[in-house]
């Protein structure tokens, strides 16, 4: 793919939460994760963690590398990017359908970003699917994320309903955030519309989502397969009646796979 002949711009991402203007980010990797944590304004403890983190990188420097467009702001997006396209000029070349077992390499074109985060004599960059920020009174345990992190399974007192097929009774949790908190998350990273768990052997682990998400300022929802395929998507925030068809079609699969097991 040829880059674009735009130059690329630093475009700023409002957030509420604001990084100390002296002391620098520390970056830590671990199994679960890597995380950027930094000292906040109101002397707390900040991070930020990524959604299908692709590429990292620190420098010294005090002067912006791009052109920002607009007033300053810690957290921003770098348009036009070069870097992001070098990825994924990389990425295509040498892994294509095997990308990310999904095989959608077009996805860092269509939902990632290059992201810029400004601290005191030194900036991160990150090409990232999305990034979501928090803040703590005590500091965070290295890389595990808790509680009601986007990224992660929504609890079982969530359950809103269950959906049966054959022998297969399958949870549908659904967020209990407000419509109007999810949408403007959204602007992060995806957030929990529903999430499917199939009730197996005294188990029931989340496998399908439905993700909210915003591309290119407006809201999406996709539904998302355990390996990461994006099996449907829709406008604007969708609902159990949009996706169910496609939900009881996977567990049908999910019945035919266990009876030719012999399960």
């Amino acid at each position: 793919m040829e880059s674009s002949s735009k130059p690329p711009m630093i475009r700023n991402l409002a957030v509420d939460i604001q990084a100390d203007p002296v002391l620098g980010p520390d970056i830590s990797y671990g199994p679960e994760g890597t995380v950027l944590c930094f000292p906040t304004r109101d002397d707390r403890f900040g991070r930020i963690t990524f959604e299908k983190l692709d590429a990292l990188r620190m420098c010294r420097g005090e002067y912006d590398p791009y052109k920002r467009a607009g007033q300053f702001s810690w957290v921003s997006i770098v348009e036009n990017s070069p870097w992001l396209i070098d990825r994924y000029d990389y990425e295509s070349r040498h892994y294509n359908n095997a990308y990310e077992f999904c095989g959608d390499v077009d996805e860092m074109l269509r939902d990632f970003s290059h992201y810029f985060f400004s601290f005191h004599d030194e900036f991160v960059e990150a090409i990232a699917a999305g990034i979501w920020i928090e803040a703590a009174d005590e500091p965070f345990s290295e890389q595990r994320v808790v509680g009601d992190h986007p990224l992660l399974p929504l609890p079982e007192n969530c359950i809103a309903e269950r959906i049966q097929v054959g022998e297969l009774i399958c949870q549908v949790r659904q967020s209990t955030q407000p419509s109007e908190q999810l949408l403007s998350n959204a602007r992060l990273c995806s957030q929990p519309l529903l999430q499917f768990a199939l009730e197996l052997d005294g188990e029931a682990d989340v496998s399908w989502r439905l993700n909210l998400r915003q591309r290119n300022g407006k809201p999406i929802s996709q539904l998302v397969s355990f390996l990461g395929r994006i099996e449907a998507e829709f406008d604007g925030i969708a609902c159990l009646d949009d996706v169910r068809s496609h939900v009881e079609k996977w567990m049908q699969g999910v019945c035919e796979r266990r009876r030719a097991l012999g399960k």
